[in-house]
């Protein structure tokens, strides 16, 4: 088994999704980079007070974009592209929603939301100057991110980059300039943040009037209850990867009132170089675990395993890798993240360096936890994903934190990212031993039906000079002369109409009283995109 198509989609959408998680994560990195070098530790303080606000816009992301991407890429699966472009047009209506509701909160609320975060009185100045600008992101952030992912998976990855690129850019480049030529302050960053965003939302427009795009909208086609029940479908597929930033804003919010406590905006700005290493972590292990469960759905409704399996080890091993590298330069020498926030001359120098040590040693069982997490949520086993979510970013935290605060003072709270981790993957090895005496024909922690494995057989086709040995498995397994010579026929048509670097994969699996015949190519998409081959035996 060659594993080449899956190989060329998952490269497809990997860059996309790294700058998806990028956009998602990087702007915090950026503006803390800025306003550590041209500003001061209490700037970085307030920055870290308006975490938990931030963390809300990635819950509605993942509840409403990655929860109608995986419906509505289900649906295409099913070859129901009424179906999915009604999960398309219901995650961009609700989104748009969403925003309104986010900017009246924000113009009506802001202080009362500034106030409920206790910051430091040292930090509170910059707050002032930089949460009521940053909230107008809010929600223009939260509509590109939900349309980047579909863009992402609509044959167009080089232009949901090209938006991640944009925002980026153009944030950092202002930053720059407000900062360093017209000396203004936090507010600057909070301005190049809007307009980064902004212009990258704008330039989303096109997609729109593109016509090769397969989304639709189908407003018109949707009943209100429909529209109700459709997001709440998406809430529930979603609820596992959002739940996630859900339990972050408690845990987050938490814990920087304990180190306000205890440690003032000392305690803070080390949070933030430990939240910041993770962010960064993250768009690697983030992008390569959601590439690989944006690709999943529809395989594993086609009991295809193998490829699954494939991607799998991709995903996590290029995530380990740099989980591992990056672990050990934080051990010999955190100074140099230290550095991109001026940090390493800071008298709180040994502070923050041991905080980054311990709080390093989470990325690796992170890269387990998100796998776990973003998989069972592709297969629909949402029950295992909001477990392995809720202990390890939740309950895990809160408990340790809790237990050891007393003993080991804030130490505790560098700790319990590991210790969560590791015991949200003991419960839920657990969770699939259950799950395999009570649905026996699952196995393995990919919940693989196992009993198919060997009676599935894998063909990739470079021309059509390659079929003989397909035909001749088909033969094998006592189909009819007239099914095979139909299949026959289909690939020959299908190598006929495209170009010689096709590449064609057929997967086939005996049932016993049928055989199933599974076609990818790489061709001209939408050939024989509604054929679906399930022969009876002769």
């Amino acid at each position: 088994m060659s594993n080449e198509i899956i190989n060329i989609k998952f490269n497809d959408l990997l860059l996309p999704t790294l700058l998806v998680a990028m956009t998602l994560n990087i702007s915090a990195v950026v503006d803390s980079f800025f306003v550590a070098s041209f500003i001061g530790e209490s700037a970085i303080a307030a920055i870290d007070i308006l975490e938990p606000v931030m963390m809300l816009i990635t819950i509605i992301e993942w509840l409403l974009g990655l929860g109608g991407q995986i419906l509505a890429l289900n649906m295409k699966g099913s070859f129901d592209e009424e179906g999915s472009n009604k999960y398309f047009t219901v995650s961009v209506g609700s989104t748009i929603i969403m925003c309104i509701i986010l900017v009246i909160i924000a113009h009506f609320a802001g202080d009362a939301i500034l106030n409920f975060l206790h910051p430091p009185a040292d930090a509170m100045p910059y707050l002032k100057a930089y949460a009521p600008i940053l909230f107008l992101c809010f929600p223009i952030s939260t509509l590109l991110g939900v349309l980047s992912q579909f863009i992402r998976v609509d044959g167009q990855p080089n232009f949901a980059s090209f938006l991640m690129i944009i925002a980026t850019v153009i944030n950092a480049v202002l930053n720059a300039i407000f900062l360093t030529q017209f000396h203004m302050g936090i507010t600057g960053v909070a301005i190049a943040t809007v307009i980064g965003y902004a212009l990258a939302l704008l330039f989303s427009l096109k997609y729109h009037f593109d016509s090769k795009r397969t989304f639709r909208y189908v407003f018109s086609k949707i009943p209100v209850i429909e529209w109700f029940k459709s997001v709440w479908r998406m809430c529930k597929v979603g609820f596992p990867s959002a739940s996630s930033g859900l339990f972050q804003v408690v845990v987050i919010f938490i814990i920087n009132r304990i180190l306000t406590i205890y440690m003032g905006s000392v305690g803070l700005v080390s949070y933030v170089a430990c939240m910041d290493s993770l962010l960064i972590t993250g768009i690697v292990i983030i992008g390569f675990i959601e590439t690989f469960a944006s690709i999943i759905p529809v395989y594993y409704a086609q009991n295809d395993y193998g490829n699954i399996k494939y991607a799998y080890n991709k995903a996590v091993r290029a995530s380990l890798i740099f989980a591992i590298i990056f672990t050990i330069i934080l051990w010999i020498n955190p100074d140099l993240f230290l550095m991109l926030y001026n940090l390493h001359t800071s008298p709180h120098v040994e502070t923050f360096r041991w905080s980054l040590r311990i709080f390093s040693l989470s990325f690796v069982p992170a890269v387990f936890g998100n796998a776990f997490i973003f998989y069972y949520e592709a297969i629909e086993r949402s029950l295992l994903s909001v477990i392995v979510s809720v202990i390890s970013m939740f309950i895990g935290p809160l408990v340790i934190i809790f237990t050891l605060l007393p003993f080991i003072g804030v130490n505790s709270i560098w700790i319990s990212f590991t210790a969560s981790t590791v015991l949200a993957l003991v419960v839920m090895v657990i969770g699939i031993k259950i799950i395999e005496r009570r649905e026996k024909e699952y196995s393995g922690m990919l919940l693989f039906k196992e009993d198919l494995i060997p009676h599935t057989e894998y063909f990739t086709l470079h021309g059509k000079n390659d079929e003989t040995e397909v035909m001749g498995h088909l033969k094998s397994l006592e189909c009819t002369a007239e099914d095979y010579k139909n299949i026959e026929a289909i690939v020959n048509c299908i190598f006929d109409n495209n170009d010689a670097d096709t590449i064609m994969e057929i997967m086939v699996i005996d049932y016993d009283d049928n055989v199933n015949v599974n076609i990818k190519d790489t061709g001209k998409e939408g050939l024989f995109d509604e054929i679906k081959i399930n022969k009876k035996s002769g």
